[in-house]
Formats: structure tokens, C-alpha cells, sequence
């Protein structure tokens, strides 16, 4: 590969300097965002002291649920730098953004670790292995995960990140300037050196990272799902919860890449056919997930062993939880195969707005479904203002976390020399 092109390196910078035109816009959203997040706040705090169980409850889901995306966020970024993956380098920005909730999800678990006695159903009746089921393992050996996800994902951002700060001031480019800039050019010796240095560790990183990511989520998926049906087993449950992660992650990448392209007016870098691909991939995900659900599904039920049919008919059966088994099937896994029928659809911003958004409705709504009827039973669903304003509690952190980054720095790789390449692989 040729070395990067001054001339198309000021063409991808001249979008990046429109970031600060959006700053009336990105504060208004900041603002909701904090109010959403103090919202949320105040009812964990009201409905732990009226009902713990029901608002540690939601608090779980939504940890699970925003876990997921911040996780897959990084991975999409590792897999990309696995595959030499052009296609995606102009939404990489996008992807890492998404990842800066990982350092927010390790301190989410940390304001977990109380209600973990009220969650976890073995820890006042104890059944199963004593040595695996042991409160403080489980907390270990998750935070243990979660730092590491942390630590690795943390340096990825900064290798990625530092090429980016360095060869705009290599180039006298316009990027947000500030600390972040200062520290991520210190000692920067030039593209020519640090490109091949970084590339060869994030070379390396990446692949660590996905093993990671995959052992990581299967704990946390046995841990904090499994374990809160008494007796119930699954050996599948902690591969469908990453995968279904991963899914996740790539909706909420499709819309906040709409987002991001809007409000920065990004359009030249971020095209209709980025939106294209990352549907596809999203799609692709959706099949694979739904395939994980079957097959979990068709070896319980046709196993017909009570311990573990339980589950199943808990959540399929005679209770009100049919309605949101019905619709999580539709649209996590009948939708995105429906919808992305049309090529001409994958290349609009608001039909892909409203799938992407579908689909993270409908797998937030798995993940209520998973845990609601393992802790509060099956006679009702019990969902109200609690459960409502912790969700947009979780969600206005993830926003603040996202926009803070974004608008701090260049929201376009652009000293990635691969970027350069894009208009000639398509």
C-alpha cells in the first residue's frame, strides 16, 4: 500500500473542522443527557429503598444491555484492524465513542456489588457448585473481566487516537484542541514512524481483545443470567449472550453513526454506502443471534428435562411474558430479514434510523426477559415509572459518555492511511 496522500488527508479534515459548528446542538443534547441520567439516579435510589428486588432488577438489564454495546463497540473497531477492513475505517470514530462506556460499565458493576445479595437467588439459598457460586469470586472474577476489557480497550482508543492528534498536527490540520491533544502528541515523532508502530500493536491487541471479549461476556452471561434461575443450566448461554451483544452493538453503531453524520455534517466522509454495510453486518448478526436462540431453544424443549424446560415455558407460556417473547422474536430476528430486502432502504439515513432503533428496543427488551421472570415471577410483569426512568437513566449516560468523546476529538480517523483507500475498494 501507497503512502497517505497529503492532499486526500485535508479532504477528510475539512469535514472534521465542521465538528465545531454543531456545539449549540451537541450542548442541548449534553443537557438532556444529564437530566436523563440525574432522573435515573433518583428513582434507583427511591425504588431501592421501596422494592430492591424490582429496581435492582432493571438495574441489571440495563447493565447487561449497555455492557454490550460498549464492549462490542471496541470489537468492531478489532475486528476492522483484524481484517484490514476499509470499508469501516470512516466510522471507526463512531465505533470507539461507543467503546468510552467500558471505563462506566466497570464502575456500574462496582454500584452493583449491594444489590448482588438481592439478585442472585443462591446467595441466601445456595444450591449448585459452592466453590463456583461464592459471592466474592463472582465479584472478582467479573471485575477481574471487566478491568481487563477496560485496560485493553483504553489503549486501543489511545493508539488509534494518537495517529489521529499527531498527523494533524503534522499537517497543520483543524482538530478539537485542548489537553487531550497536547497529551496524545507527546513525543510524536512522525506518521512514517508511528503508523507502522501502532498498527503492529493494535495487530496484536485485537485478536487478545475478541478472546477476551468472548470469555469476558460468558461469564458475566453464566454470572448474572444463569445463575438467577435456581437449578437451570445452559452451555450455550454465555456464547448467545456475546453474540447478541455484538448484534446490539452494531444497531446502536447504525444509529449513532446517523447521528454523528447529521450533526457534524460528515456526508462526504460517511456515505450512503458505509450505512449500507454496517446494516448488512448488522443483519448478519440478527441471523446468527436468532440461530443461537434456536438452538438453545430446540435442545431444551426437545431434551424435555423439567429443570430446564422451566425456564422456556416460564417465558412462552400461559404468562403474560408471551406477548414479550412474541415481539423479541419479530423484531430482533424477523425484522432485520425483512427489512433489509430492499438495497435502496440500506442506504437511507431514516429507515435505517428506525430499524437500528428497533432492534435495540427489541433486544433490550431479551434482555428484560432473560432476567424479569427469573427474579419477580411470571404472575405479572411489573413494569413501571422505576423501570422506565433507570432505562433513561442508563441511556442518558451512554449519550453523555459518547457526545463527550466525540466532540473532544477528530470524529473521522484521519490518520489512518487505510482511510485513504476506501474510494478505490468499493
Amino acid at each position: 500500500m501507497s503512502g497517505p496522500d497529503p492532499s486526500s488527508r485535508r479532504a477528510a479534515a475539512l469535514s472534521v473542522a465542521g465538528a465545531g459548528t454543531s456545539g449549540g446542538k451537541t450542548s442541548a443534547a449534553t443537557t438532556v443527557c444529564g437530566l436523563l441520567v440525574l432522573a435515573g439516579a433518583v428513582a434507583l435510589f427511591l425504588g431501592v429503598g421501596s422494592d430492591p428486588l424490582r429496581a435492582w432488577r432493571i438495574y441489571l438489564v440495563n447493565f447487561l444491555f449497555f455492557t454490550g454495546i460498549g464492549v462490542g463497540g471496541i470489537l468492531f473497531v478489532c475486528v476492522l484492524n483484524m481484517a484490514s477492513g476499509a470499508w469501516g475505517r470512516n466510522v471507526r470514530r463512531v465505533a470507539e465513542g461507543l467503546g468510552m462506556f467500558l471505563p462506566v460499565s466497570l464502575v456500574l458493576f462496582l454500584f452493583m456489588i449491594p444489590g448482588l445479595k438481592t439478585i442472585l437467588p443462591w446467595v441466601k439459598h445456595p444450591y449448585g457448585p459452592s466453590w463456583w457460586l461464592d459471592l466474592d469470586f463472582l465479584v472478582g472474577r467479573n471485575l477481574a473481566g471487566l478491568a481487563i476489557l477496560t485496560l485493553l480497550g483504553l489503549y486501543i482508543l489511545y493508539l488509534s487516537l494518537r495517529c489521529d492528534f499527531g498527523h494533524a498536527a503534522e499537517e497543520k490540520l483543524a482538530v478539537p484542541a485542548g489537553p487531550l491533544q497536547r497529551f496524545f502528541t507527546k513525543g510524536w515523532k512522525g506518521t512514517q514512524q508511528e503508523w507502522p508502530r501502532a498498527r503492529s500493536r493494535l495487530g496484536f491487541l485485537s485478536p487478545v481483545y475478541a478472546i477476551a471479549f468472548a470469555v469476558v461476556l460468558t461469564v458475566i452471561g453464566v454470572d448474572l443470567i444463569m445463575s438467577l434461575k435456581s437449578q437451570w443450566s445452559s452451555t450455550l448461554i454465555g456464547a448467545y449472550y456475546f453474540v447478541g451483544s455484538f448484534y446490539t452493538s452494531l444497531a446502536a453503531l447504525l444509529v449513532a453513526v446517523i447521528w454523528t453524520r447529521r450533526q457534524f455534517g460528515l456526508h462526504e466522509a460517511i456515505q450512503p454506502k458505509h450505512l449500507h454495510d454496517i446494516a448488512k453486518l448488522t443483519m448478519a448478526f440478527g441471523i446468527v443471534t436468532g440461530d443461537f436462540f434456536y438452538t438453545q431453544l430446540f435442545v431444551i424443549w426437545y431434551g424435555n428435562l423439567p429443570v430446564e424446560t422451566t425456564f422456556l415455558i416460564d417465558r412462552m407460556h400461559d404468562t403474560p411474558w408471551r406477548i414479550v417473547s412474541i415481539l423479541v422474536l419479530l423484531l430482533c430476528f424477523v425484522l432485520p430479514l425483512v427489512a433489509m430486502l430492499r438495497q435502496s432502504l440500506k442506504q437511507r439515513g431514516g429507515p435505517m434510523l428506525a430499524f437500528g432503533t428497533a432492534v435495540l428496543v427489541a433486544m433490550w427488551m431479551e434482555r428484560f426477559l432473560l432476567v424479569g421472570p427469573s427474579l419477580t415471577g411470571t404472575a405479572s410483569i411489573v413494569f413501571g415509572l422505576t423501570e422506565v426512568f433507570v432505562t433513561l437513566g442508563f441511556l442518558g449516560l451512554m449519550g453523555l459518555t459518547f457526545i463527550s468523546f466525540i466532540t473532544r476529538v477528530p470524529p473521522v480517523a484521519i490518520g489512518d492511511p487505510i482511510l485513504d483507500t476506501i474510494g478505490e475498494t468499493r
